[in-house]
């Protein structure tokens, strides 16, 4: 059994998610501004010196479609905007939890929209003993 979880990392020191989300419908799963006092990790207790926004998908996509494409699907109309409101990276990131083997590959039409939308890709591979339960 294999599992994937995508998600994409938007950062920037003068990005806003507020003013996103007030723009536009874009759903985003968890985001801070520049400046809340962080909650856990390096900045827990301390101001966090840029803004931050994850997006992902929590649904099996429709029309057989790979979850990393309607990832991106999902996020290509909102692109300059994002940047616009002040991102400085954005970053698809994958994890790929795995049992017996190994083995995960982008198609041609994932690889084209990241390379259009100028989208940075970190990609992990974890044993499925790792994956958390949802």
């Amino acid at each position: 059994m294999n599992k994937l979880k995508a998600s994409i990392e938007i950062i920037g020191h003068k990005f806003s998610p507020l003013k996103l989300i007030k723009e536009c419908n874009l759903r985003l799963n968890t985001y801070n501004e520049k400046g809340d006092i962080g909650v856990k990790g390096r900045f827990k207790n301390k101001e966090i010196p840029f803004g931050y926004a994850s997006v992902s998908l929590s649904k099996n996509s429709k029309n057989n479609e790979s979850d990393i494409y309607s990832l991106l699907n999902y996020i290509r109309p909102f692109i300059v905007l994002i940047r616009t409101f002040g991102a400085e990276s954005i970053v698809l990131n994958v994890a790929y939890y795995y049992s017996k083997q190994c083995n995960q590959e982008l198609s041609i039409k994932e690889i084209q929209l990241l390379s259009e939308m100028n989208i940075s890709f970190v990609f992990s591979v974890y044993k499925l003993e790792n994956v958390d339960n949802e």
